[in-house]
């Protein structure tokens, strides 16, 4: 019990920063950008490496990885002058070239998700972080069929899969969020390496669950007086729920204004989201912050 409850405060944590960066990555898109199109961002935030395009590929980072000093994205990577392995946090791609292999590196949970295609008889093979682009790109290209009964499943369960590997297309897989790719340019080999990242439950009574929790609120106390630092867009998503309100505690103990940040719940009358409104006002108006007030939500074309 002790440790999902960890796991929910961690992931309510993960959801308020990629809220942040949403909201920063989108302003300057569309804000700045009025000309922006669909083509130009599909080409920014997904791609497609195949067995006949490894020369061209270079080192980059899709999304964004999270870090002491902040979010860290491929300008920064670049400004650094080199791409250097992540710490698993944040949703990200990360392609870097070492030598003569392209190693694609995902975060933890596996955001993107990491989708292979490989024709055994000819050597071929395409990967990407997203299956619809991936498709697309083989359906000329490739024979590729329907996984008929995976369909099925999909459609009947919600839009909603558990299994790790199948995907929609039969030649299609997905591999999971432990997994790497590493591929050799010159022989044009693809391998899947995994990590084993040893995951241990430890009681939160105890001496060590506590001292892991005081290190784990120190650091993203430190993440989001950060992030206020270099920006004032910040948006806050609050429902009634138990993750962000575990969330607004780690916010309020980084000292900051309340007033300074924009906080969001939704006005959506579906399902029991009046409830969560209802709560998110009764929070705001006990901590004294504004909700719902003078924000500038951006629609995704």
């Amino acid at each position: 019990m002790e440790y999902n409850r960890i796991k929910c405060v961690y992931f309510a944590a993960i959801s308020f920063l990629f809220l942040y960066c949403y909201f920063h990555a989108t302003t300057n898109k569309f804000m700045n950008k009025n000309n922006s199109n669909r083509s130009e961002l599909i080409e920014e935030n997904f791609f497609i490496i195949d067995s006949n395009n490894l020369e061209y590929i270079k080192p980059h980072m899709y999304g964004y990885s999270i870090s002491k000093i902040g979010f860290l994205t491929d300008n920064y990577y670049k400004t650094l002058g080199h791409y250097e392995e992540p710490e698993y946090l944040g949703a990200y791609i990360m392609i870097r070239i070492i030598g003569n292999e392209i190693i694609i590196n995902q975060d933890y949970y596996g955001s993107y998700g990491l989708y292979i295609y490989e024709n055994k008889e000819s050597d071929y093979f395409a990967i990407s972080n997203s299956f619809l682009l991936l498709e697309e790109y083989l359906l000329e290209k490739q024979n590729i069929s329907l996984n008929k009964d995976f369909a099925d499943n999909f459609l009947i369960s919600g839009l909603y899969t558990d299994t790790i590997y199948e995907t929609m297309i039969n030649e299609i897989i997905r591999i999971p969020s432990n997994a790497y790719i590493i591929i050799n340019k010159k022989n044009k080999i693809i391998k899947i390496k995994y990590l084993d990242y040893k995951e241990n439950t430890i009681r939160l009574e105890s001496r060590k669950g506590m001292k892991i929790i005081d290190k784990w609120i120190d650091k993203w106390t430190y993440i989001i007086r950060s992030i206020k630092r270099k920006t004032d867009n910040v948006i806050f998503d609050i429902s009634g729920g138990f993750d962000s309100r575990a969330v607004l505690a780690i916010l309020m103990n980084s000292g900051l204004d309340l007033k300074e940040i924009s906080f969001y719940s939704t006005t959506s009358k579906a399902r029991d989201l009046p409830k969560d409104l209802k709560i998110a006002e009764l929070i705001s108006s006990k901590l004294d912050f504004n909700l719902n007030i003078n924000l500038i939500l951006i629609k995704i074309i």
